[in-house]
């Protein structure tokens, strides 16, 4: 389970998500797997990434076949450098296509799960935002309704009830008409994406994917539908893509050692101060 935002801003491109992921044991109930998950992701070196969905595909997460997707690309000679955003989501499209019917064929899994990504660049300095969903794969350009604009994809109900007012599952609601739909509109927050600039645009993916996050920490689903689960959490991973510049990592998570608690930090500063105070008494 994922929250994972794309805004595309005058300035340039932000794909942001935390790094929570979870599965369901032979209990059936869900388990974190892990707060590290790679959900952002860089295939050239002009266009990014980020997952939401099925987290594995023949028990490999989606970033590590991302990075063998490039290594199996330029081996066979294709310079990804050189391919447009719609060209590269075509090809890693088929690509983690081509692993899940692998997957299938290994009787590992019964019925394809779905994935997604959503992949993000620039055309002669025009911001280019696909959508590769898997089985499929189906690929759609989300950037054309809106010059400047953001995208968040995976447990949204967080973000969708702050900014649009109301909770996508209002229309299992018993009073509920479709009819309500346009008026409900008018409750959205108006926020004028054509002003922001690139740390706006940093800065408002960070609340929205923090707000998610903690509201899912204190909360335990809706009265409607109670017993829901944090799916999201861990390090929040953000990069940009600027027109005419390269992908840039933002912050990003990095492997490291074991961390000293504050209590052996604070043991080790008394013992090296105690000699001291000693000799002044």
């Amino acid at each position: 389970m994922t929250i994972a935002v794309c805004i595309w801003v005058p300035e340039g491109i932000v794909l942001a998500s935390e790094s929570r992921q979870v599965y369901k044991n032979e209990k059936q109930n869900y388990r974190i797997a892990s707060e590290f998950g790679q959900k952002v992701f860089q295939l050239s070196a002009g266009v990014g990434g980020i997952t939401y969905g099925k987290a594995y595909i023949s028990r490999k997460n989606i970033h590590s076949l991302t990075e063998e997707f490039k290594t199996t690309s330029k081996a066979s000679g294709k310079d990804l450098d050189k391919a447009s955003v719609g060209e590269l989501a075509q090809l890693v499209g088929e690509f983690l296509q081509n692993k899940l019917n692998d997957e299938m064929k290994s009787g590992s899994e019964q019925t394809a799960q779905p994935t997604s990504l959503i992949l993000g660049g620039y055309e002669k300095e025009i911001n280019k935002i696909f959508e590769v969903s898997l089985p499929g794969p189906s690929i759609i350009e989300i950037s054309t309704s809106a010059k400047f604009w953001a995208v968040w994809r995976g447990q949204t109900d967080v973000i969708t009830r702050l900014l649009k007012g109301y909770d996508p599952r209002i229309g299992r609601l018993s009073w509920f008409q479709p009819s309500n739909s346009n008026e409900l509109e008018k409750l959205s927050y108006i926020i004028n994406f054509d002003t922001m600039t690139l740390q706006d645009a940093i800065d408002f993916a960070i609340f929205l994917i923090k707000t998610t996050i903690d509201m899912q920490r204190f909360s335990d689903g809706i009265m409607l539908d109670p017993g829901d689960i944090p799916g999201t959490g861990g390090p929040i991973d953000i990069a940009v893509i600027r027109p005419n510049k390269c992908f840039k990592w933002v912050q990003r998570k990095e492997l490291r050692g074991e961390t000293v608690s504050k209590l052996r930090q604070t043991r080790e500063r008394f013992e090296i101060l105690a000699p001291v105070q000693s000799k002044q008494g």
